[in-house]
């Protein structure tokens, strides 16, 4: 599977990227720098240390998903995906037991795509 960055404080060129797993580089109208295409998930140190932005799938976009199960019960949020102060962000909207708002979490992308990837977070659709 492929996992698409974009390149968010300087032009693409040599050492601004990581190099493990690295597929091509692409022009996109849509970032300012373009995209870099790995065949597998960087790391999040990685991700901070070239400052990357993770490239979400749109449809994650009004999502369900299961944040949390306390042995009984699963616990459900709604995925928004929004853009606060100039970076893209996810925002939990976590529902109690009853399914009624409770809480907002606000997720970076990688914290959000590494919960997903590890299990931690379930997608309900």
């Amino acid at each position: 599977m492929e996992h698409k960055y974009a390149l968010m404080l300087r032009p693409f060129g040599i050492g601004t990227y990581p190099a493990s797993g690295f597929l091509r580089f692409e022009e996109k109208k849509e970032t300012k720098f373009g995209v870099v295409v790995y065949n597998g998930q960087l790391e999040k140190a990685q991700i901070d240390h070239f400052d990357l932005m993770p490239i979400i799938d749109p449809s994650y976009h009004n999502t369900e998903i299961v944040y949390y199960n306390d042995g009984e019960n699963d616990y459900y949020a709604t995925v928004m995906i929004v853009n606060i102060l100039w970076k893209v962000v996810i925002e939990l909207h976590k529902k109690d037991i009853n399914g009624l708002f409770d809480d907002l979490e606000i997720l970076s992308i990688a914290d959000f795509m590494e919960k997903l990837e590890s299990g931690e977070y379930l997608i309900v659709k």
